[in-house]
């Protein structure tokens, strides 16, 4: 042989030791994945679905296993997916043992116990995704020191996990995406977060976390979200924020953070979500505010704010969200809120507005919810309230208002919630208003509203389910119309004039929990009919000139807990019935012409065993 053909042979030689190296080193890191996804798939104790009780079987490639992805070369397992499958389970450490590893999501299951730290050791691993289980640990405090320098998405939100958010995290600085919200972390945010500057998006909200925001948070230049809500910060908003030109979402809301919103945050151009509600901001809102004309959600709500709604806040034409309540604002509305065509939700009350609420207001044509409660406006409801076709809910309660109510309230056909009450309202209920099909709750109490309750109340209203026409001056007989309300729940008219029987289609409102028609004229007997008002928890018809006997029907209302008959004509000895009322808590029958009903002392044990006061039931 000569000495090409030896040279030949001897390389094809080690090409082939080498492969057989190769092959066989591969087939031990495939074996080892093998029994790493076992030992795995032993700690699971429940999987709803038999997936991979029926799928990981020994007998198939683990490379064909469902949630199982492989490289071509080694065939090593590199992604592990087997997201919302609803398993039942405990992660072992041998799972640190996927050492090829670049994407794991156990997300949407509830798995529990620790975090092994091993996972944290996977050194290819890009995408780790936990999200929504029920792991309770602390994160290791030097989780990026040695390894995850390739980690780009670490979602763990939606568990228990506790302690302090790791400074280590500062090392892995491939990080785009972190979201460590809803959990129990405590502590202050570190300031190497700072560090992360190839950071877009960072979750810290609805955890423990306490101290300032740190001002290092202004290094993440390319942040586009950035959630710190729901923690126990303290402290200003540093003004080192105005660095994020990329942010588009700021959620701050509900911690303690004091002091002014820096006017930095105005010019924050790219936000499309602003809130800071539920902390104790105050001082004004600066005209700047008219800068931001990208956002489609301003929360201002519950601080310590104050000053005049500024002219500026027309220019946000975006906004379909905009909540400025429970704070101390004052002086008129802006017409310039016209402007906001886009807008959905607006929120004013609980500050010190006055003035009319503006005519501009019906522009806002895509208004689903509109709430000015509390405040101090008078003047009429405008009737251009009537253009705002897509209203479910509106609230002018407890302001100054006056005049009658508008007839074009009757054209929002989609109102759900009309509130009312507490003004100075007068006039008749415009009739049209019973023609609201959608309507679910109706408030119009505390009012100086008159005439009669229409027959027109037991028209297309049927969905009602709330309905206070309490102090106000209402007068003559309740239609028996009002019969036709099967779905409502409570019905307050009491502090009326009204008069003449209580109609016994009131015995049809089987739904109704509370029912109260006291400080009226009411006369002639309590109907039977009462004794379909099973559901019954609250009845209150004191201070009328009802007569006549209880009926007996009365002792079908077991769920009672509150009865006031006083203060009327009613005679007759107290039905036997009257002992089924085992819920009842407070009693109220004096100023009656009643006789007592004299029990056993078993009977008044059985019926006083969650009644307070049983000493006007005698006992033999």
């Amino acid at each position: 042989m000569d000495r090409s053909s030896q040279l030949y042979l001897f390389g094809t030689s080690l090409l082939l030791l080498q492969w057989l190296i190769d092959y066989s080193s591969a087939n031990s890191y495939i074996n080892l994945d093998r029994s790493s996804l076992v030992a795995f798939k032993s700690r699971i104790s429940f999987d709803p679905h038999n997936i991979l009780t029926k799928n990981w079987s020994s007998r198939r490639n683990v490379c064909s296993w469902i949630g199982i992805t492989c490289d071509s070369r080694y065939h090593r397992v590199t992604r592990l997916d087997i997201s919302s499958m609803g398993i039942v389970g405990t992660i072992p450490s041998e799972i640190g043992n996927l050492s090829f590893l670049v994407s794991l999501d156990f997300s949407e299951n509830s798995f529990h116990g620790p975090i092994p730290p091993s996972i944290f050791n996977i050194s290819f691993l890009e995408d780790l995704n936990l999200r929504n289980n029920s792991f309770s640990s602390s994160l290791p405090f030097d989780m990026c020191k040695h390894n995850l320098h390739r980690l780009k998405r670490l979602r763990i939100s939606f568990n228990e996990m506790y302690g302090e958010i790791p400074s280590s995290l500062e090392h892995c600085s491939q990080l785009e995406y972190v979201s460590l919200r809803s959990n129990n972390f405590s502590g202050h945010v570190p300031t190497q977060i700072g560090k992360l500057t190839m950071l877009q998006e960072l979750y810290l909200g609805a955890n423990y976390l306490s101290g300032n925001i740190p001002k290092e948070i202004a290094n993440l230049t390319n942040l586009q979200w950035l959630g710190l809500h729901n923690n126990n910060l303290s402290g200003n908003i540093p003004k080192e924020i105005g660095n994020l030109r990329m942010l588009q979402w700021l959620d701050l809301n509900t911690n303690k953070l004091s002091d002014n919103i820096p006017n930095e945050i105005f010019g924050l151009t790219n936000l499309q979500t602003l809130d800071v509600s539920v902390n104790n901001f105050r001082g004004h809102v600066p005209t700047e505010i008219g800068n931001l004309t990208m956002l489609r959600l301003l929360d201002l709500s519950t601080n310590k704010l104050s000053g005049n709604i500024p002219l500026e806040i027309g220019a946000l034409t975006n906004l379909r969200y905009l909540d400025m309540s429970f704070n101390a604002f004052s002086q008129h509305v802006p017409r310039e809120i016209g402007n906001l065509k886009e807008l959905q939700s607006l929120y004013l009350s609980n500050n010190k507005l006055y003035g009319n609420i503006p005519n501009a207001i019906g522009a806002l044509t895509n208004l689903q919810n509109l709430d000015v409660s509390v405040n101090n406006f008078s003047g009429h409801v405008p009737k251009e309230i009537g253009n705002l076709k897509m209203l479910q809910w509106l609230n002018v309660r407890t302001n100054k208002l006056s005049g009658n109510i508008p007839n074009d309230i009757a054209g929002l056909t989609n109102l759900q919630t009309l509130s009312m009450d507490f003004n100075s309202f007068s006039g008749q209920v415009p009739r049209q208003i019973w023609n609201l099909t959608m309507l679910l709750t109706l408030y119009l109490g505390n009012n100086m509203l008159s005439g009669n309750i229409q027959t027109e109340i037991g028209g297309v209203a049927t969905n009602l389910q709330y309905l206070d026409m309490s102090f106000n001056n209402f007068s003559d007989h309740v239609p028996r119309e009002i019969g036709n309300l099967t779905s409502l729940q409570t019905l307050y008219l009491n502090n009326n004039k009204l008069s003449g029987n209580i109609p016994k289609e009131t015995g049809a409102l089987t739904n109704l929990q509370t029912l109260s028609m006291s400080f009226n004229n009411f006369n002639g007997h309590l109907p039977k009919e009462i004794g379909n008002l099973t559901m019954l928890q609250w009845l209150n018809l004191r201070t009328n000139k009802l007569s006549g006997n209880i009926p007996k029907e009365i002792g079908a209302l077991t769920n009672l807990q509150y009865l006031a008959i006083n203060f009327n004509n009613i005679s007759g000895q107290m039905p036997r019935e009257i002992l089924n009322f085992t819920m009842l808590q407070m009693l109220y029958l004096g100023s009656n012409n009643l006789s007592a009903l004299v029990v056993t002392c078993q009977e008044k044990s059985k019926t006083c065993q969650s009644f307070k006061n049983c000493s006007w039931m005698p006992t033999i």
